[in-house]
């Protein structure tokens, strides 16, 4: 979850800063969107294989019980947390400015909140369907 809280606040950070020095442009936001989605898609499969494959590593010398779906189960959910948090990091200031609220002020409170509710219920629901 630190891990996808990370890539959520980058990317509210890239975004605030778009919003504060007026680089961002009405045109931009779909392919700004796009962008950040593909890289926190890019960083949630980078982080969740490596996580699997140090998962497949301990369990040659640590029993763990199934350890395939455990590496499996890790890297489906760093990956959907992560492009999840990414996204929502990129999308809330939006949101908020069209609010008429101080993105730099309330887009972090916003990304804790969501990365906290949304990480533990994907961790929990993959875990759940696939190691469980």
């Amino acid at each position: 979850m630190a891990t996808a809280g990370n890539a959520g606040i980058q990317a509210s950070t890239v975004s605030v800063q778009s919003l504060t020095t007026g680089t961002n442009w009405r045109g931009d936001f779909g392919p700004r969107m796009v962008r950040e989605f593909l890289g926190a898609v890019f960083n949630g499969v980078s982080i969740g294989l490596i996580t699997a494959l140090l998962v497949l590593v301990a369990s040659l010398f640590i029993p763990l019980p199934q350890p395939q779906m455990l590496a499996l189960s890790a890297a489906i959910a760093l990956t959907l947390v992560t492009t999840i948090a990414g996204t929502m990091g990129a999308l809330i200031p939006f949101v908020l400015r069209s609010l008429g609220l101080d993105p730099a002020v309330a887009t972090g409170i916003f990304i804790t909140t969501t990365n906290d509710v949304f990480g533990v219920l994907i961790f929990f629901v993959v875990a759940s369907a696939l190691y469980l």
